[in-house]
């Protein structure tokens, strides 16, 4: 972990140069999608879900074509496994996902990410049920992991001065949920739309 941080810090200074003799820009605004998920436990089926997210976030470039993103968003998700005959197991979780992307403006209408999303979970609902009478209900589910770390890419598709398109997908540098005492590796693709509210940009100084 400690070396994603040092290749972003990196990077980050990388784009400050970039701002030799241009301009800083500042912006503010929310984003909103839906997301398609997969668990992958070692020696088990894959397991597949889907989920929304939706937050505030900052973009911050250095520059015409180097900058800096970080989001906060809340994260709902939910999985359906067979646990054998007629038993079934739903898992809910809730979690605030903090993506931290370094940006490359490839030109005016896209925008390439990478960087880290952090997970940390706020809430989980465990339960069994067989038809339609409920078993086993745990609060919150011992299995969902209460942090979870993850590499990710994104395509940011500019769609107007104020509004994109976004298409971000993650893969777990650590394990997301406990399936029968097997950690399963987290993946997901997320899309969606996000609303730019307050711009600010400023010539920026020579170094």
């Amino acid at each position: 972990m400690k070396r994603l941080y040092i290749i972003l810090f990196s990077l980050l200074v990388l784009s400050y140069a970039d701002a030799r003799a241009q301009f800083m820009k500042f912006s503010l605004g929310m984003e909103l999608g839906g997301s398609f998920l997969m668990h992958m436990p070692p020696q088990e089926d894959i397991i597949y879900s889907g989920g929304a997210q939706g937050g505030l976030f900052m973009d911050l470039y250095f520059g015409r074509y180097l900058g800096v993103s970080g989001t906060a968003q809340y994260a709902f998700q939910i999985f359906n496994h067979n646990l054998g005959s007629d038993l079934t197991a739903t898992t809910m979780q809730h979690y605030l996902q903090v993506p931290v992307m370094l940006q490359v403006r490839t030109c005016r209408v896209l925008t390439v990410e990478a960087g880290i999303m952090q997970s940390i979970l706020v809430a989980s609902q465990y339960q069994e049920s067989a038809g339609d009478n409920t078993g086993f209900t745990a609060n919150p589910d011992p299995g969902a992991a209460k942090y979870i770390l993850s590499a990710a890419a994104a395509l940011k598709i500019n769609l107007g001065k104020s509004v994109y398109l976004t298409l971000r997908g993650t893969y777990g540098l650590s394990q997301a949920y406990n399936y029968f005492g097997q950690g399963a590796i987290p993946v997901s693709v997320q899309m969606g739309l996000g609303f730019r509210f307050y711009t600010f940009r400023k010539s920026a100084f020579k170094l």
